[in-house]
This record gives C-alpha cells, sequence and structure tokens, in this order.
C-alpha cells in the first residue's frame, strides 16, 4: 500500500492557517476603472498647470511678478513649477485610494481637483508675493 500524497482537508477550525497551494504571484494589472481613473488624472494635469500658468502670468501682468529677464525670477518659477507637478500626484494617489476604498463617483475626482488647484493657486501666489519681497527686509 503506497502513501496517498495528497494533502490532508483543510481544517476550518482555524482561521489562521495558510493556503495549502500557493499560485505563482503575477504583477497587479490596471482593469478599466483604474486605467480610467489614470487617464482623467492626466487631462486634469494640463487644466491644472493652465491655471497656475495664468496665476504667475497674472501677477506679472499686474505689475507684481519680476520680469520675464530675470534670471533669479526664472529658477524661482522653474522650481515651482516642478514642486507643483510633484504635488499634483498626490491627487490620483488619494484617488486611486477612494475608489479601491469604494467612492467610486466622479464627484470625489472633482473634489480632490479643485481642493488641491485652490491649494495650489494659494501656494503660487504667494511664492511670488514672497519672492518679490526679496529685497525689502
Amino acid at each position: 500500500m503506497t502513501p496517498d500524497p495528497s494533502p490532508p482537508p483543510p481544517d476550518d477550525s482555524n482561521p489562521y492557517v495558510a493556503p495549502l497551494a500557493a499560485g505563482p504571484l503575477s504583477p497587479p494589472t490596471l482593469g478599466p476603472s483604474e486605467t480610467g481613473l489614470l487617464l482623467r488624472s492626466e487631462k486634469l494635469r494640463v487644466v491644472y498647470n493652465v491655471i497656475l500658468a495664468a496665476v504667475v502670468l497674472g501677477f506679472r501682468a499686474g505689475g507684481r511678478g519680476s520680469g520675464l529677464n530675470d534670471p533669479a525670477y526664472l529658477r524661482h518659477v522653474a522650481r515651482g513649477c516642478i514642486g507643483a507637478n510633484l504635488c499634483f500626484c498626490v491627487g490620483p494617489v488619494v484617488n486611486f485610494y477612494a475608489h479601491w476604498l469604494g467612492l467610486r463617483h466622479g464627484a470625489v475626482t472633482v473634489v480632490l481637483f479643485v481642493a488641491g488647484t485652490g491649494l495650489s493657486v494659494m501656494v503660487a501666489s504667494g511664492s511670488i508675493l514672497v519672492f518679490q519681497m526679496r529685497g525689502f527686509d
């Protein structure tokens, strides 16, 4: 008589028992809804950048921004552009978590975008105004 090579039936009394046969791990794939979230956030990134560019150019047109021939001002704006786009990434990450938690309504994206863009507009405005006062200390 040969021993049976199959594993014994699972013991349902212990909820902490590991699975008997684990398959190979596969990388997670994005489903249609996650891909839609990603594409929507990239379209919103363009709107976000246009809004912030309008704010910075509005300060320039209003006489508050330095001239575009000022290298320090251009460096400041370039650093601000990089920082703003890094900060933009927070919105899609929070949106993915909200989606994962079951908040799949389009209003979640709109609220996150409006709140994040509003905060960025305030930071950009304050940054330009503080840059203008750099010589008044």
